[in-house]
C-alpha cells in the first residue's frame, strides 16, 4: 500500500473526528484499519527480515528499504489503533481534533523524509 493511499485513508477518518457520535463509528473503522495495517506490516517485516538473511549484498539495500517501509506500517497501524479507540469515545474524541491541524498534516510527511534520508 503506497503512502498516498494511506494519507487518503487517514484524511477520510480525520474529517469525521469532530463529530462525537459519528466519530464512534469512524473510530471503530480506524481501529480495524489500524489492525490491518499492523498485521500487514508485521507479515511484510517478517518476510523481508528472513529474506535479508539469505540474499546477496547487491540486493540488500533495496530489501532494507522494503523492511523499513514495513516497520512504518507497524508504527502507523499501532497509532491508528490507539487513535481509533480515543475517537470511538464520545467527547473524548475532541482531544485529537486539534492534532489534525498542522501536526496531523505533517506526521506522514515527516516519516517520508525519514525514509528517504
Amino acid at each position: 500500500m503506497s503512502s498516498i493511499k494511506l494519507d487518503q485513508a487517514d484524511a477520510l477518518f480525520d474529517s469525521f473526528t469532530c463529530f462525537p457520535l459519528v466519530s464512534t463509528i469512524t473510530g471503530s473503522g480506524r481501529v480495524i484499519y489500524g489492525l490491518v495495517e499492523l498485521i500487514t506490516g508485521l507479515i511484510k517485516s517478517i518476510i523481508f527480515g528472513v529474506k535479508k538473511l539469505i540474499v546477496s549484498d547487491n540486493e540488500l539495500e533495496a530489501l532494507e528499504k522494503k523492511f523499513e517501509g514495513a516497520c512504518v506500517h507497524i508504527f502507523f497501524g499501532s497509532a491508528n489503533i490507539v487513535r481509533g479507540v480515543v475517537e470511538a469515545i464520545p467527547l473524548v474524541n475532541l482531544l485529537v481534533f486539534g492534532y489534525d491541524g498542522e501536526m496531523g498534516s505533517l506526521r506522514r510527511k515527516n516519516w517520508e523524509v525519514v525514509q528517504t534520508a
